[in-house]
């Protein structure tokens, strides 16, 4: 048979053998099979903003080099390591998200890369469930602070208790808010005190709850 072709599924050797009918030569040919890339960086999750490190357990065969990457601004303990450890930075936990991306390399002469995506949510896990559309609502303006926030309330209808919590569970502000027959409520607030760091501000009114956070640059 001239020119044969195959399509082996594992490592195979090919013998041809060439006869003039009085002398028979013999070559051979091994054909490497090289098993294909497979990657994964896990399963998307939720974890509580305050927790630190992030386990990381990536999975990859019959690759020649791996390599974690983030789209936010944390670290990692050892990038090159499919089981790592994740630092959320001040970015991704103000973001309330990240994506952690692991990059695979197969064995050579194998392509493509693997390019693998893992979504972590970072939850404020304060321990008091948001009610769905209740109409309430806080922002911080600006947000990163340095020095005054102006806090808007919108939906108020009775009076509210507000309070600020650093990450640690500390609270450093309370305050009670009465909307005085206005639902649209205005304070300013001095944090030029405070430690820098991620704060979450919670607003309490009867069965109405708003949570929302902010950043003391």
């Amino acid at each position: 048979m001239q020119s044969p072709r195959v399509l082996p599924s594992q490592t195979t050797k090919y013998i041809s053998a060439v006869s003039d009918g009085n002398q028979t030569r013999h070559d051979t040919v091994q054909l490497n099979i090289i098993p294909a890339l497979e990657a994964s960086a896990g399963n998307d999750t939720t974890v509580c903003w305050f927790v630190s490190p992030i386990p990381l357990y990536g999975t990859a065969i019959n690759y020649s080099k791996i390599v974690w990457g983030t789209g936010g601004d944390g670290s990692f303990s050892n990038s090159a390591s499919l089981t790592t450890n994740y630092f959320p930075g001040i970015h991704d936990k103000t973001t309330g998200f990240v994506d952690l991306v692991l990059l695979a390399i197969p064995l050579p002469p194998c392509v493509p890369n693997i390019v693998s995506t893992k979504h972590v949510v970072l939850d404020p896990c304060t321990g008091i469930r948001e009610l769905p559309n209740n109409g309430l609502s806080v922002v911080v303006q600006p947000n990163p602070a340095q020095d005054k926030v102006l806090i808007t309330i919108t939906g108020l209808q009775r009076a509210g208790e507000l309070t600020i919590t650093g990450l640690e569970g500390r609270e450093v502000c309370s305050r009670k808010i009465d909307p005085a027959g206005n639902q649209n409520v205005t304070q300013h607030l001095d944090v030029s005190s405070f430690p820098k760091g991620i704060y979450i501000l919670k607003l309490l009114s009867e069965d109405k709850i708003s949570i929302t956070r902010f950043l003391v640059q």
